[in-house]
C-alpha cells in the first residue's frame, strides 16, 4: 500500500486490431503483489489470477514446485512458465515481452517470439515507441494469439519485487 500508482500501461483505444489476444503475466515476482498492483490500477479483468504465472505455478521436477521470488536461470523458469501458458499450441502463437535479455535469448532458443524492452531506452517499462513496434510485430505475425508480459520494469515502471516484496520478506 506504500505506492498507489505503478505507471501500468493504459489500454490503447486507437488500435485497429480486431484480433483477440490472451494476456498473461510471467514473472519471478510474487503472485499476491502482482495481482494487487494490477487490481489497484484497473487491470484485474485483463489479468485474472489464472493468467498470472510466477515460480509457485511451475513444476521444477517431480516433487518440487518453484517459490515466488525465486529466479534461477539454470532452472529455465521463464520458459517453463511460457510452456505452461502455451499448452499444446505452436510456439509461434506466443509473444514474450520482457526486459531481461537472458529470458529473451532463452525463449528464442526454443522458438518463442519475443520483444525486448531495453531498460536503457525505456527505463519506465514499455514506452510508446515500444508499443508501436509491438503493434507492428503483431501485424506481421498473424499466428500470435497470446501475449505474455514480464511484470517488473516491463509492464510496471519499477522493479516491484526488489523495491517492495524483498524488504518485507527479509
Amino acid at each position: 500500500d506504500e505506492a498507489s500508482d505503478f505507471n501500468c500501461k493504459k489500454p490503447r483505444s486507437d488500435s485497429k486490431s480486431t484480433r483477440p489476444f490472451q494476456l498473461y503475466i510471467a514473472s519471478f515476482g510474487y503472485l499476491y503483489l502482482i495481482r494487487k498492483i494490477l487490481h489497484r490500477n484497473g487491470y484485474g479483468n485483463y489479468f485474472p489470477i489464472e493468467n498470472i504465472f510466477t515460480p509457485s505455478k511451475v513444476q521444477i521436477n517431480e516433487d518440487h514446485m518453484g517459490k515466488d521470488g525465486e529466479d534461477d536461470d539454470d532452472l529455465d523458469f521463464k520458459n517453463k512458465m511460457l510452456d505452461s501458458i502455451r499448452g499444446k499450441k505452436p510456439l509461434n502463437t506466443v509473444l514474450l515481452i520482457d526486459d531481461s535479455i537472458d529470458n529473451i535469448k532463452a525463449a528464442q532458443r526454443v522458438g518463442y517470439l519475443t520483444y525486448f524492452i531495453d531498460k536503457k531506452k525505456s527505463p519506465n517499462g514499455i514506452s510508446e515507441s515500444d508499443t508501436e513496434q509491438i503493434l507492428q510485430l503483431l501485424g506481421d505475425n498473424l499466428s500470435i494469439d497470446t501475449i505474455v508480459f514480464d511484470a517488473d520494469q516491463t509492464f510496471f515502471n519499477i522493479h516491484v519485487t526488489f523495491d517492495f516484496a524483498y524488504k518485507y520478506i527479509e
